[in-house]
């Protein structure tokens, strides 16, 4: 619930920077703009421009996933996954597979309602051991796709599930399949960032322009996403150790004052990603390591740094708020050695090798230079962007 309020609150805050244009681009969203705009740049000579003439609409979609929270129940867990309530560095306990990890940390059980008889899966391991766990874990793939609910249940009654379980005797007298998601409750981005670099390739199959521009975009703002330290961590606001806002702190305060003047954003170049699974899996646990320093960093900043030269206060749209001071910051940022700075840098080619990566398997198509016109005014991006209507123009 706490991590659902802070989402709200930036939610909220989001909406009314919207109303401020141009400068409402540099507050909250900058980062994710710019990160997706220098990846463009690392594109083959075939990819850089379709891209280039739709710039726009990349560096709008880099901030689409974040606008669209407060209207799709599925999508706040796409954007982190609590690592440490799992266990500890290098995670070898979670598995990389989101079917396998489903498996292991959902709670499963088969409900007769009239016996009032239920049976809990894993305990059953003549069940588990006659093939009912590749049925289930089958029938996960197939149902069980990001979804934020706590819990699902199934009648199997109905021939499309009961297909499933026919072979298994011993369930013939069960009628309900309950599910308790427990993976989903602390996030899912690289799993999601996997089905996500899957869709992308299959647009560009179908040489989909207006599904390629949406999905890269996408794409960008997930795995810039998963380079922010915070977006690993059960203490992902600092509400644990005192620090709460240390995550607009972190994310948007130290970009938005240092990265146009200060950072030097010569990356690495694009590569093509081999094992996606392992790729993204890799991004999430080095954020991770990171997540110490980001917090003790600040905590040693803020014991000996002068108490009112710490936080100052700025008028926006007429709304005094608490932000932290330019000094503070700037202190912050030298404490840090470059991190903010490096990770942005690595998303900036992490995105680029997601884009060529996703070509390539594609069986890298030739995608003719088109703008594509979306057919939705930019400030109303609350609405799913699966069912927008597109049309491409010379």
């Amino acid at each position: 619930m706490p991590r659902l309020i802070t989402y709200i609150s930036a939610i909220i805050l989001t909406a009314l920077f919207l109303l401020c244009g141009k400068k409402s681009d540099v507050w909250g969203f900058y980062a994710h703009k710019l990160i997706n705009q220098k990846a463009i740049f690392l594109l083959p000579t075939e990819l850089i421009p379709i891209f280039k003439l739709n710039l726009e609409d990349v560096r709008h979609f880099a901030i689409a996933p974040d606008q669209r929270r407060h209207s799709s129940p599925h999508e706040a867990v796409r954007h982190y996954m609590d690592l440490d309530h799992w266990g500890v560095l290098p995670f070898s306990n979670v598995p990389r597979s989101y079917s396998s990890a489903v498996w292991k940390f959902g709670n499963i059980y088969f409900v007769n309602e009239e016996a009032s008889d239920t049976m809990f899966v894993k305990k059953k391991t003549s069940l588990l051991n006659s093939g009912l766990r590749d049925s289930l874990m089958s029938f996960f793939y197939e149902n069980v796709r990001y979804d934020e609910q706590k819990a699902k249940e199934w009648d199997l009654s109905e021939m499309e599930s009961k297909t499933h379980f026919l072979p298994f005797q011993e369930l013939e007298n069960y009628n309900k399949l309950y599910f308790h998601n427990r993976l989903d409750e602390y996030g899912i981005i690289p799993y999601h960032l996997t089905s996500y670099q899957n869709r992308l390739m299959w647009a560009f199959v179908d040489n989909d322009i207006s599904s390629i521009i949406r999905l890269a975009g996408e794409m960008g703002h997930y795995i810039s996403d998963a380079h922010v330290p915070l977006h690993t961590t059960e203490n992902y606001n600092g509400q644990l150790t005192g620090q709460d806002g240390i995550h607009a702190f972190w994310e948007t305060r130290i970009p938005e004052l240092f990265a146009a003047e200060n950072y030097d954003f010569w990356t690495e170049p694009r590569a093509y990603i081999e094992n996606k699974e392992d790729y993204f899996w890799n991004i999430v646990l080095e954020s991770h390591d990171l997540v110490d320093d980001v917090l003790n960093l600040e905590m040693d900043l803020r014991k000996s740094f002068p108490k009112d030269n710490q936080y100052c206060f700025d008028e926006r749209l007429g709304v005094t708020q608490r932000i932290e001071c330019v000094a503070y910051a700037k202190a912050y940022q030298k404490s840090m050695n470059g991190m903010v700075e490096n990770r942005m840098r690595e998303a900036i080619t992490a995105i680029a090798s997601s884009w060529y990566t996703a070509w390539i398997d594609a069986g890298s198509p030739i995608i003719t230079p088109l703008k594509v016109n979306f057919q939705v005014e930019k400030e109303h991006t609350d609405v799913q962007m699966d069912s927008l209507k597109v049309r491409i123009e010379n």
